[in-house]
C-alpha cells in the first residue's frame, strides 16, 4: 500500500534535538569530558557544572593552564553571590602556597627525577640528583617538626633563633632545597650546620625542661614535653644518616678536589630547580590550600608557570591530603576541575579516585581526546582511570571510541559513557562585559591596584596576567573596549621611600633659604629681561663713527 502524505518517513526532516544543560549528578565518582577545540566541553560541560557546584556551596580547586579563565569562575561566583570566597594562587596578587607541603618521600624523589629529565638517558645522574633532595627534604622536615611541636609549648622563637643563627631555612619549600643546592659551599655550609645545631637544640631542650620544672611536677613535665624531646633526638638521628649522601662534598672540600662529577650534580640541580624556586608565589606557607578548600573556598590556579611535572605532583599530594577527610563527620564538598588533564597528568602520579568520594571529593577531568591522555600516563593507566570515572561524556572527535562515531557529532552533541543515543547540551555563554565586570570588582575588593601602585581602576580597566610580561615587571592593562596596553609595575615599598626621601629633603630648607630662593629667581627674571630689552635696542640703533677714535 502505498503511504499516505506529502513525504515518505525516509525523507522526513531530522527533528531537532532538545538541549540541556548537562549537570553530572552529586554522587562524588568523578567525571571525564573528551571532545575536540570548540565542539563546547567548556561551555556545556565545564561551565556549568561549576556553576552548580559554586550554587551548592562546594569548595572548588580550578586549574587555569590557558590564564584566562579565572575571569569566567569570577563571573559565576559574582552571580551566586560567592566573589568573596575567590582565592587566587599562581599570579602575582594572589595567595602564596607551598608547591611540596603535601608531598611524601616517594613524591619527592619521582619529581626529582622527572624534572631532571635523564632518568631514560642515564640514570646514575638522576638517581644521585634525587639522593641530595631527599636527603635534604628529610632533614629539614626533621627540624620543621620541631618548630611545629615547639610553637604548641610556647617556646618556638627559641629553636628558630638557632636556625637563623646557623643561616639554614625555617620552612621546606622548593626554593630552600633549591637553594642549598645551587653551590658545593652552600651544601658544606649546610651539612656543617645541622650538626651544630643537632648538637644546639638538645642543650636548648634541657634548658627548657629545667625551667619547666620550675613551675611543674615532674610527671607532667615528661608527659608535656615527651613529643618535643623525640623529635629532638630524632633530628639527631636524622643528621648522621641522611648526611651520608652529602658528606662526600665536605670529604672532597678538605681534600682541595674540584670532581668534575659534583659540578654536573649542582649544575643539573641548580638549572632544573630555578623556574619553579624563583616563583615567590608557590614558595611560601602563607595560606594552606587544604584549609582554604575545607572552608569551601573557590581557588584558581594559574598554572602557566608551573611545569607539568611539578603540577602533577602537587595535584597528587594535595588530593591525598583531602582523602584523609573520611574520618571527619562535618567536611564541606569539594569540586576539583581540570582542563587539559594530559597536562597534569603523568605515570607517577596518583589521583586517588578509588577513595575520593568517601572524603566527598569530586573531580572533573577534560581533554581534547583519549590519545593525549595515553600518552601521558601509558594504557593501563588510562584503562583504570577511565574505568573509575563513573561519567564519561564524549563530544565531537575525529575518532571513535568504544563503538562510539565521534566524527559524526554536531557541535554541543555529545554520548554519555557507551550509550548511542545521541544528546544535544545546552551551552552556558558569559559575555565580555559580563567576565570584565566580575574581574574589575574582584580587583578592587582586594586592592590589588594599591599593591601595585597603579590607578587603572580609575579609568576602569582591569589587569591581565602574562607570566613573560611580569618578569620584565610589566602588566597588560585592558580597558571596557577589549584594547589592551603594557603598564610598568612600581614597586610601591620604594615609591613610599622615594616619596618620603623627596619630601624630606625638601623640608630640610628652611624658610628665609625658601624666599631668599624666591628673591633671587626673581632677580634672575629681571636681568634676563632687562638684557633682552637692552640686546633689542642695540639692534634698532643706527650706527655711528666712534668719536673718540
Amino acid at each position: 500500500m502505498r503511504q499516505l502524505g506529502f513525504l515518505s518517513p525516509t525523507n522526513q526532516p531530522k527533528k531537532e534535538k532538545v538541549a540541556e544543560t548537562l549537570i553530572v549528578p552529586t554522587k562524588f565518582t568523578h567525571s571525564i569530558c573528551l571532545g575536540e577545540t570548540g565542539c563546547g566541553k567548556t561551555t556545556c560541560f565545564i561551565y556549568p557544572n561549576l556553576n552548580e557546584r559554586i550554587k551548592q556551596n562546594h569548595g572548588i580547586l580550578f586549574y587555569d593552564y590557558k590564564g584566562k579563565e579565572s575571569a569566567a569562575v569570577k563571573a559565576i561566583a559574582d552571580d551566586n553571590r560567592r566573589l568573596k570566597d575567590i582565592v587566587e594562587i599562581g599570579v602575582p596578587w594572589g595567595a602564596k602556597i607551598n608547591l611540596i607541603k603535601y608531598m611524601n618521600e616517594a613524591e619527592i624523589r619521582n619529581m626529582t627525577i622527572s624534572l631532571l629529565g635523564l632518568d631514560n638517558k642515564d640514570p646514575y645522574w638522576s638517581t644521585t640528583g634525587a639522593n641530595i633532595v631527599v636527603s635534604l627534604w628529610r632533614v629539614i622536615k626533621s627540624y620543621i617538626n620541631i618548630l611545629d611541636e615547639s610553637k604548641l609549648l610556647d617556646c618556638n622563637s627559641r629553636f628558630k633563633e638557632e636556625l637563623k643563627s646557623n643561616k639554614l631555612p625555617t620552612v621546606l619549600t622548593f626554593n630552600s632545597i633549591a637553594e642549598i643546592t645551587k653551590t658545593q659551599k652552600n651544601i658544606i655550609h649546610f651539612v656543617k650546620a645541622v650538626h651544630k645545631i643537632s648538637y644546639s637544640f638538645q642543650v636548648l631542650s634541657k634548658d627548657i625542661l629545667k625551667e619547666a620544672l620550675e613551675d611543674s611536677l615532674e610527671d607532667d613535665v615528661i608527659i608535656k614535653y615527651e613529643s618535643l624531646v623525640m623529635k629532638v633526638l630524632e633530628l639527631s638521628q636524622n643528621a648522621k644518616k641522611d648526611m651520608q649522601p652529602l658528606s662526600v662534598f665536605v670529604e672532597a672540600d678538605k681534600e682541595g678536589s674540584k670532581s668534575t662529577t659534583f659540578q654536573t650534580i649542582i649544575l643539573s640541580l641548580s638549572t632544573t630547580s630555578a623556574t619553579i624556586s624563583t616563583l615567590e608565589e608557590f614558595n611560601s606557607d602563607e595560606v594552606d590550600l587544604y584549609n582554604q578548600l575545607n572552608k569551601g573556598k573557590i581557588v584558581i590556579v594559574n598554572t602557566s608557570t608551573i611545569s607539568s611535572e611539578a603540577l602533577g605532583y602537587f595535584t597528587g599530594s594535595l588530593l591525598h591530603e583531602l582523602s584523609k577527610r573520611v574520618t571527619q563527620k562535618k567536611i564541606k564538598a569539594v569540586s576539583v576541575y581540570i582542563d587539559e588533564a594530559q597536562r597534569v597528568l603523568n605515570p607517577a602520579v596518583d589521583l586517588h579516585i578509588d577513595i575520593l568520594r568517601e572524603a566527598k571529593v569530586e573531580i572533573f577531568l577534560s581533554a581534547q581526546n583519549i590519545n593525549l591522555l595515553i600518552e601521558a600516563i601509558g594504557e593501563n593507566k588510562f584503562t583504570a582511570l577511565y574505568q573509575n570515572l563513573t561519567q564519561r561524556y564524549h563530544f565531537k572527535n575525529a575518532m571513535t571510541y568504544d563503538g562510539l562515531k565521534l566524527g559524526k557529532l554536531d557541535q554541543y552533541e555529545y554520548y554519555v559513557n557507551n550509550n548511542k543515543k545521541v544528546l544535544k547540551a545546552k551551552p552556558l555563554y558569559l559575555k565580555n562585559k559580563k567576565l570584565f565586570k566580575a574581574q574589575l570588582k574582584y580587583l578592587r575588593k582586594n586592592n590589588v591596584y594599591d599593591k601595585f601602585n597603579l590607578q587603572e581602576h580609575e579609568n576602569g580597566n582591569i589587569l591581565v596576567f602574562n607570566s613573560n610580561l611580569y618578569k620584565e615587571n610589566k602588566i597588560f592593562v585592558e580597558a571596557k573596549d577589549g584594547s589592551t596596553r603594557v603598564v610598568e609595575l612600581k614597586d610601591k615599598v620604594l615609591a613610599d621611600k622615594a616619596f618620603d626621601f623627596i619630601s624630606d629633603t625638601l623640608m630640610d630648607y628652611s624658610d628665609s633659604d625658601y624666599e631668599s630662593s624666591i628673591k633671587q629667581s626673581e632677580q634672575d627674571k629681571i636681568l634676563k629681561l632687562f638684557q633682552k630689552k637692552m640686546d633689542k635696542t642695540q639692534e634698532q640703533e643706527p650706527e655711528t663713527e666712534d668719536i673718540w677714535e
